[in-house]
């Protein structure tokens, strides 16, 4: 996507605000996107603790 967006800028002669807009938007979208997807993938292992009282409790970890 990030390939066809630059692409178009590119075959353009002028390019306006707007399209200046456009692109930073959809830049700003993909690297909020990928940040999430990160955050996901690193909480992907729940762990079982147990403290000092003895009560145990799940912990989210990340991946190892």
């Amino acid at each position: 996507m990030m390939q066809e967006q630059l692409k178009f800028l590119k075959d353009k002669e002028k390019i306006s605000q707007y399209d200046i807009d456009r692109a930073n938007t959809l830049l700003d979208i993909e690297v909020k996107r990928l940040a999430l997807e990160e955050q996901r993938n690193q909480k992907t292992r729940l762990r079982l603790r147990r403290d000092a009282q003895g009560n145990y409790t799940y912990e989210y970890t990340g991946a190892e």
